[in-house]
């Protein structure tokens, strides 16, 4: 007879990195740079009048 293991199973990891830049052009905020690695994805809103805010 095999004994139940009372341990928790191990827990999965990803591995992910992301970059954003922004800078300003004609007194706007513009994206210069979108850096996207792995699981790690940036999602922005598709607004035409508000600035890029964290």
């Amino acid at each position: 007879m095999n004994p139940v293991s009372t341990s928790a199973p191990a827990a999965q990891r990803v591995a992910g990195r992301a970059r954003l830049f922004c800078g300003n052009k004609g007194g706007r905020t513009r994206l210069e740079r979108l850096y996207q690695d792995g699981s790690a994805k940036i999602r922005m809103p598709a607004t035409a009048a508000d600035p890029l805010e964290a």
